[in-house]
């Protein structure tokens, strides 16, 4: 009986040692900042990638203009809107400001049949870098002569 209780004794304080052997292997010097994160943010070069390129936060700019073909158009108060349809089949959402198209254009206006475009494209002359503004202009119904003939579009009116 004393055996088996010596036995027992001689097993927990082995069991304690080694819980704080394992404490013990980690010195640490200062105490550590519970602002900083245990985890540490990849850096370049270690063989991760980012997600986010920069074609998939912004689809649209893999096409050219001529590529893209307005589906719909919304104006209302809070905003005029238009649907692009992109040559993969799939529809974006887009609204004055946002960048579409390979020569990264800006949404300058979205009217009743219309979305204008501005680019602004480089090209070299001789040893110069010129730059050129171009305005494209989108068209809801390009087969119409003018917006008014079939528009296609809704008006949002909550105003009563």
């Amino acid at each position: 009986m004393k055996t088996k209780g010596f036995i027992m004794l001689c097993s927990v304080l082995c069991a304690c040692l080694l819980a704080l052997a394992a404490f013990a292997a980690e010195p640490q010097t200062e105490p550590r900042d519970p602002f900083t994160p245990l985890a540490q943010e990849p850096k370049a070069g270690d063989g991760l990638q980012d997600p986010l390129t920069p074609e998939a936060a912004n689809p649209l700019a893999a096409y050219t203009l001529g590529e893209l073909r307005v589906v719909g158009i919304v104006l209302g108060e809070l905003g005029n809107h238009a649907m692009l349809l992109a040559p993969d089949g799939n529809t974006y959402l887009v609204r004055v400001g946002a960048i579409i198209g390979k020569f990264n254009g800006v949404v300058a206006d979205i009217s009743a049949n219309v979305v204008t475009v501005k680019e602004i494209k480089e090209y070299q002359q001789e040893r110069e870098l010129m730059r050129k503004e171009e305005e494209a202009v989108l068209k809801l119904n390009p087969l119409a002569q003018d917006a008014a003939a079939k528009p296609g579009f809704i008006v949002l009116d909550n105003k009563k």
